[in-house]
């Protein structure tokens, strides 16, 4: 009898595949529900030189209430790892790092709370070093554009560092021989202020063309006077295109 329903069903199947009568697919294997929501570093920026004891970090949160964050060196030394919560879609921490070496490269990594899956939200690279491989005073430099380099467009982006401003303010000139070109004033988050962090900045050329300066300077509290620390030259073109 058996052999009979065996031989009924298998009939059954290929009359309805035959007769165009739909068959059932095997049903959908269950899946992980995907990974949503995400961790930005805001603070430190990428290169900056953190020679306080104390590391300020900081940043946003989208869809995320915690996150793990890592500190490690490049030799693997972990020097943090715990939980982050969310306050208002922000988060910041300070953290005790206790390096104090000489300067090495340390990677924060924002990454799931979830250990079983390897999940990493953002990534940056900064260096870690002791204060007595600090100089002295207040210092920093333009990075980009570089010296004598040709730039074009309505805007040109300034970037550098900068360490020990008295008030984190900093003003970047664009300039010519018969006048100012464009000034833009910006705070540096910097809350020890002997860590050297990285600042950018857009000046506009206002239909300049030729050669230029860019000043990068502070004003001291005490005198009241404007003190230049760093000057690039550069030449202004028509824009590419």
């Amino acid at each position: 009898m058996s052999k009979l329903i065996s031989f009924m069903i298998v009939m059954l199947f290929i009359s309805a595949c035959s007769s165009g009568v739909a068959v059932p697919d095997a049903p959908p294997q269950p899946t992980e529900p995907p990974l949503v929501g995400g961790v930005s570093i805001a603070s430190p920026q990428l290169g900056s030189i953190i020679y306080a004891e104390t590391l300020a970090i900081s940043g946003s949160m989208d869809g995320v209430e915690a996150f793990r964050l890592t500190i490690e060196t490049a030799t693997k030394d972990l020097l943090f790892d715990g939980i982050i919560n969310s306050v208002d879609g922000s988060w910041q921490t300070e953290i005790v790092h206790g390096y104090q070496g000489e300067p090495t490269e340390a990677i924060l990594t924002a990454r799931s709370t979830d250990r079983r899956v390897s999940l990493t939200y953002d990534e940056l690279a900064i260096l870690l070093t002791s204060v007595s491989y600090r100089e002295e005073g207040i210092f920093g430099q333009v990075l980009t554009p570089a010296n004598e380099q040709q730039v074009g467009g309505d805007a040109i982006q300034v970037s550098g560092t900068v360490s020990g401003l008295p008030t984190n303010r900093l003003s970047i000139i664009l300039r010519h021989d018969e006048g100012l070109i464009d000034k833009q004033i910006i705070t540096i988050d910097n809350p020890y202020r002997i860590d050297e962090r990285v600042w950018s900045a857009d000046l506009l050329t206002n239909g300049y063309l030729g050669r230029a300066v860019i000043d990068v300077s502070y004003t001291d509290p005490i005198t009241e006077t404007e003190q230049v620390f760093d000057s690039i030259s550069i030449i202004i073109g028509s824009a590419a295109g």
